[in-house]
């Protein structure tokens, strides 16, 4: 996700309608709204995932802000799509939001099998690890067979190699100077393709 946009979906913005400025509010209240910097906690990275991939299915930012609402009452929390709960039973709580708001996309969701479980499915059974409060913890972007994990409590949420907790940054860096592979691997006692994987990753972040 670009930067201007998550900086949108967190901060809100003003726009001109009809020669008047208006302001577009947030659409998740972030842990660290009230700070100076642009943050955001791991709960909040997962909802901004969610958001994202509700975006690309048609879902309109002002139904999603409803939704937002309306979902953090029915689940009792602040980061309702990092929840376990919507995961497992976002079709039922989608209809109770259509209930209260007649979109038409939101219908086509629940009323279609596939179109729901194509935005789910992919985090739910190989991206996302939940804690015994059904809050997600753990987040594989690539899923788990690629080994790139983003912890919390880990190397303060930074992306990292799971097997060897090393952050992928810095094996990109050293790939990104001119190091060898099979020297990077014999300094740190990495296998190769936890190497490749971690550059893949990092890639894709850089493009």
């Amino acid at each position: 996700m670009p930067y201007s946009k998550v900086y949108r979906w967190i901060k809100g913005y003003k726009y001109s309608k009809n020669n008047t400025c208006q302001t577009a509010n947030s659409i998740i209240e972030t842990d660290y709204n009230d700070s100076s910097i642009i943050a955001i906690s791991f709960l909040d990275l997962i909802e901004l995932l969610f958001i994202n991939n509700f975006i690309q299915h048609g879902v309109s930012l002002r139904t999603i802000r409803k939704a937002t609402l309306i979902a953090s009452d029915l689940l009792n929390t602040s980061h309702p799509f990092a929840k376990k709960q919507f995961f497992t039973d976002g079709r039922t709580i989608l209809a109770k939001i259509i209930e209260k708001e007649n979109d038409p996309v939101l219908i086509d969701l629940v009323k279609t099998q596939y179109k729901f479980d194509k935005i789910i499915t992919p985090y739910l059974h190989s991206r996302i690890d939940f804690n015994k409060f059904d809050k997600a913890e753990r987040w594989w972007p690539q899923g788990k067979e690629t080994g790139i994990v983003v912890d919390p409590t880990r190397s303060l949420g930074q992306p990292i190699i799971n097997k060897y907790n090393i952050r992928t940054e810095l094996i990109y860096d050293l790939h990104d100077t001119n190091h060898s592979n099979n020297d990077i691997a014999y300094w740190y006692g990495i296998d190769l393709s936890s190497i490749e994987a971690a550059i893949l990753f990092e890639n894709g972040l850089r493009n």
